[in-house]
């Protein structure tokens, strides 16, 4: 602790505390960034003529809601030969947000989050982050997630926080380098009723993963907690690593330090200096005790009006102590009303200036499979339902044909354009067709199934795809053909379909019309040089489905008029996922 030291008799006795574990300082303190997709590469869009993306690709398609999100990045970011125009951004973000393109949905939460291109508005980000955040979007669960938590600590609801934790969850099992979902796990560990020592130990676990990889906040957290337990040179140690990543409270924290020997052995001159970076960059408490440091050693009013302009600064930054602290410096002898005068003038012209932290280096990690997982197979699947039912082949699924279950050893995920998802319920199969059906969580935009078992009217007839999944690439992908006649009869489970040369690169397809309606699910062309996909009905595929859950709720608003081919493709596009298995 630290108490002043009496430099003349005039001034009045003043004993200043400043506690470890209480006063000021708030325990576990969100200074939470808006996160946003700006350095993603451009690896959602379609095949190959889009892979080396240009700004006139993106226009000539700008219908879309991959095209618009690409656009809105490019004027977000200013890439792409165009020149960053905010408002432009939110215009492209807002038509793709609205095609249901979660990313677009996202970027457009962060604009109304920051007010970038667009007047702020909390409600509306809130809102789009939610929508994206469903489809799965990591940026857009970890910034609802944030934003559920600081409203989780304004009504203190429990409940509130829970949610958040799922959602921080989600975004770490999709990406572990999203540090700020894991520290944002243990925050909330940290904070729910009643305390009990596994949550304490569950907040440090997380913690401690956010802290690996350089996190400041978790940092700051993991020397907070070992502060809290007395252990000071590990306090210390976590609080110098914070303050090389540029956390203030932990320039502060290590201020504290210095000046009281926690941890390390006391020096002031050390004390002043982390107090004074941390002041600098307008963070209040530093303030305060930076002036408390030179009040405790002034001898001269040039001293007192630095006293003074630090203190203004921390009120006018909302440290109520400091505004006892002016009352009583201006009721003193130690500083004339000239010099009081002066400090204000200079606290009100004070421009905060960023601490740059040396900059530690950091090491990479495999964002798309975590360490733990290795892909062995991958496959185009397609959206049934709108709570994440959706339809692939078994044939790649390993699964076990006695029990009909996934094999010792595999795992299966889902991943679409948003994000990336683990299955959630049983897998169902087809037990003479090629279709199986699995489930993941969340909100997505399947195209209506056709439940008649009538002949299929339209000649012409789309298929969607994934071009070269096993490499990982998300790359939808569509065909146009014309059905067969001779196989269009009324009680046929299948129909053929007769297009141009089919990619041995495609696996799996979704047969739809020009209405937007799903027809039909061909399994993956092995024959080389292919022009025919032979595709189970759509009937067949909602007898099954039906029969196998039936307490699920098949899409089935069906579109009035026909669509433009653009929007029938879009709307495809956002049915299709990569089925993935892997081995554990």
């Amino acid at each position: 602790m630290y108490n002043s030291r009496e430099f003349k008799a005039i001034r009045w006795p003043w004993v200043e505390c400043t506690p470890f574990l209480s006063g000021w300082l708030l325990l576990f303190i969100i200074a939470h960034t808006d996160y946003l997709h700006a350095n993603e590469s451009e690896r959602t869009q379609p095949p190959s003529p889009i892979n080396e993306a240009s700004l006139e690709d993106w226009k000539q398609k700008k219908n879309e809601g991959w095209a618009c999100y690409n656009l809105g990045r490019a004027y977000h970011l200013g890439t792409h030969g165009v020149k960053q125009d905010p408002a432009k951004a939110v215009s492209f973000y807002e038509i793709g947000a609205k095609a249901n393109y979660a990313k677009a949905q996202s970027n457009l939460g962060y604009c109304y989050a920051t007010g970038f291109g667009v007047e702020k508005n909390a409600q509306k980000a809130a809102q789009w982050y939610r929508l994206a955040a469903a489809q799965g979007d990591r940026f857009a669960q970890m910034n609802h997630a944030s934003h559920l938590v600081k409203e989780a600590f304004k009504t203190k609801n429990q409940d509130m926080l829970l949610e958040a934790m799922d959602w921080y969850l989600k975004a770490h099992y999709q990406d572990e380098t999203l540090t700020g979902a894991a520290y944002g796990i243990g925050l909330i560990y940290s904070k729910l009723e009643p305390t009990d020592p596994q949550n304490t130990n569950l907040a440090k676990r997380w913690f401690g993963l956010a802290a690996a990889d350089e996190h400041p906040d978790a940092q700051f957290a993991m020397g907070y907690i070992e502060e809290g337990l007395g252990n000071g040179k590990e306090a210390y140690n976590w609080y110098k690593l914070a303050k090389a990543k540029g956390s203030h409270s932990a320039l502060f924290n290590l201020g504290r330090c210095y000046e009281n020997g926690f941890g390390i052995a006391q020096n002031i001159k050390l004390a002043e200096e982390n107090y004074r970076m941390a002041a600098l960059g307008g963070h209040p408490e530093s303030q305060y005790a930076l002036g408390l440091l030179i009040y405790n050693d002034s001898s001269s009013e040039v001293d007192f009006r630095e006293v003074f302009m630090w203190w203004n600064l921390a009120k006018k930054n909302g440290l109520s102590s400091a505004d006892e602290a002016l009352r009583k410096l201006e009721s003193s002898r130690l500083i004339s009303s000239e010099g009081m005068a002066a400090a204000r003038d200079a606290a009100a012209n004070f421009t905060p200036k960023r601490f740059q932290p040396k900059q530690i280096p950091s090491f990479n990690r495999d964002v798309a499979l975590s360490s733990a997982e290795r892909q062995t197979h991958a496959e185009a699947g397609f959206f049934v339902s709108r709570d994440g039912w959706l339809i692939t082949s078994p044939k790649a699924l390993s699964i076990d044909q006695q029990t009909r279950k996934l094999e010792t050893g595999y795992g299966i995920k889902i991943i679409t354009e948003a994000g990336t998802f683990p299955i959630t319920d049983s897998i169902y199969i087809h037990p003479d067709e090629n279709i199986a059906a699995l489930k993941i969580s969340g909100e997505f935009h399947p195209l209506p199934l056709l439940d008649n078992d009538g002949p299929v009217k339209e000649t012409s007839m789309f298929a969607i795809s994934l071009d070269s999944p096993k490499n990982d690439h998300f790359s939808p992908r569509t065909l146009k053909g014309e059905v067969e006649k001779a196989t269009n009869r009324l009680g046929e489970p299948v129909f053929t379909l007769n297009t141009a040369e089919i990619p041995n690169s495609m696996s799996n397809f979704l047969l739809f019309n020009t209405l937007g309606h799903a027809t039909g699910f061909a399994s993956t062309v092995e024959k080389r040089g292919a022009k025919k996909l032979d595709a189970v009905k759509s009937s067949e595929i909602y007898k099954f489905i039906k029969s196998s859950i039936p307490e699920i709720k098949l899409e089935t608003n069906k579109t009035e008029g026909q669509p433009s081919e653009v929007a029938l493709i879009d709307r495809a596009r956002q049915a299709t996922a990569m089925v993935v298995v892997y081995r554990k």
